[in-house]
């Protein structure tokens, strides 16, 4: 025997199997770990769109709001609420606005839009599901529930809620033409992600100056006394 030889020693067939089940226990814990990253990501993902999408509608619908047009004539004034049922019932309120924008012109950066436009929003169901709609009409006309524009803005929004508060308690119903301006209105908001594996839920809470109905004038005094202290009914007579 060559006492310079080298001595080698191969693997026996339990150190094999043993070293393969090591290999495949060792894959498909990272398999594993590796999915579960990736679904978390995922739910992240899906939380993160869905709020951002009712904070987007919110947002929006708070801003018209605060741009609501207040004037001495109830004709230039107008915040009405439609009540469309329980928020976590499937609430679809909508809301009409005559909005004075201050938003900046596409054409003229340096000027405000201005002027009163018919504002009005709704959710409704689109090709791709349901959203909220905003519907724009510049000049105030007859008919302030038609024409326009309408177009989906904001898509993932399920549910739509909007209170008024007449400084006792929030209504789901509203006419600043019967009620005048409310102290407050209250937007609240339900949306979803892509994939539907999150919903997410925002609200805003709009203070407006408190404008009362409009009064209705005396009726017209039609008694009137001649010089002899009777007292008789103005107007024609045969």
């Amino acid at each position: 025997m060559n006492p310079h030889a080298s001595t080698t020693r191969a693997f026996t067939i339990v150190e094999l199997v043993v070293a393969l089940l090591v290999g495949v226990i060792v894959a498909g814990a990272t398999t594993t770990a590796l999915t579960q990253f990736s679904r978390g990501k995922a739910r992240a993902t899906a939380r993160q769109e869905a709020f951002a999408r009712a904070e987007a509608a919110a947002s929006l619908i708070a801003t018209d709001i605060i741009e609501a047009a207040r004037d001495q004539d109830p004709t230039f004034t107008r915040l009405a609420i439609a009540d469309g049922g329980e928020f976590g019932q499937g609430a679809r309120d909508s809301i009409l606005i005559l909005a004075r924008s201050m938003r900046i012109q596409a054409r003229d950066p340096g000027l405000p839009s201005g002027g009163e436009g018919e504002v009005q929003y709704r959710v409704d169901a689109a090709a791709q599901g349901a959203a909220l709609w905003r519907r724009t009409d510049a000049p105030a006309d007859e008919f302030l529930d038609a024409g326009g524009v309408a177009r989906p803005v904001v898509p993932g929004v399920l549910e739509l809620s909007i209170e008024a508060d007449d400084g006792t308690q929030w209504s789901g119903a509203w006419d600043s033409d019967a009620d005048g301006v409310p102290y407050a209105v209250r937007i609240t908001v339900l949306a979803t992600s892509d994939d539907k594996t999150a919903q997410a839920k925002a609200r805003r809470t709009v203070a407006l100056d408190r404008t009362p109905a409009p009064v209705a004038p005396p009726a017209e005094d039609t008694t009137a006394t001649d010089s002899t202290g009777t007292t008789g009914t103005t107007g024609g007579g045969g």
